[in-house]
């Protein structure tokens, strides 16, 4: 049935249903029993090893998460910690750590003139939110207009709405959208480590902390006194 055009045994205009009557109607496809017996157990093995892989992904998905906080907080092969009074916890020994406003500059997205739904030459993706989380672009902005380009290997920060202290990691050319502003590194840094440690330690606490009682949005006073290695 999940794959018959039913719409033909379907009545009613206003409320559309399926009675009793359409439905003795409808033709079934019965192969002999054997091969059903056949078709049924090919479609569990099929349907098992997407569960076991989905298990496997979880637990993949966990392994990373811990192995993040792990490197991203007591790095690789560090023998000498010692106690960071101002993050509540050890770090190792030779890690620098500075104020954001040290390490980053940021600038806001800006209100293109005109929007387009298809891409043309002299044209880039408006990054939305759904572009960066699925990279399926559905609207697009002229590159010479008045807007702030984003490249490849930048990090992104949500500053307005429902999820605003969301950190994104650009993976093309586009055009940065209202909602969201670009940290541009001051000093010579890597980017996606920098990424890596935004998701996996200050994200959560700029998410709690943001300001506005109708749309949320982050603390700049929050975002510029964390200190970063």
């Amino acid at each position: 049935l999940n794959f018959m055009d039913i719409n033909a045994f379907i009545v009613g205009s206003t409320r559309r249903k399926l009675n009793q009557m359409k439905m003795r109607n409808i033709p079934f496809v019965k192969p002999p029993l054997p091969e059903q017996h056949r078709i049924a157990e090919i479609l569990s093995t099929i349907d098992d090893a997407i569960q076991k892989s989905d298990e496997i992904i979880k637990g993949t998905e966990k392994l990373k998460r811990g192995m993040m906080q792990e490197l991203l907080t007591r790095g690789i092969g560090h023998k000498k910690f010692k106690f960071n009074e101002e993050l509540g916890f050890e770090v190792p020994e030779g890690w620098d750590f500075q104020k954001f406003t040290v390490l980053f500059d940021y600038d806001k997205g800006k209100n293109p003139s005109e929007k387009f739904d298809s891409l043309d030459a002299g044209r880039l993706p408006y990054a939305s939110t759904d572009f960066l989380r699925t990279g399926v672009p559905s609207e697009f902005v002229r590159k010479d207009d008045d807007v702030v380009p984003i490249t490849n290997g930048e990090i992104l920060l949500l500053w307005d709405g429902s999820n605003a202290g969301e950190f994104f990691f650009s993976k093309e050319d586009a055009t940065l959208s209202t909602t969201m502003v670009r940290l541009s590194p001051k000093k010579q840094i890597n980017p996606k480590f920098m990424f890596y440690r935004f998701k996996t330690i200050e994200e959560k606490y700029l998410q709690m902390v943001t300001n506005g009682t109708g749309i949320p949005h982050v603390s700049s006073t929050v975002l510029k006194n964390f200190r970063l290695p």
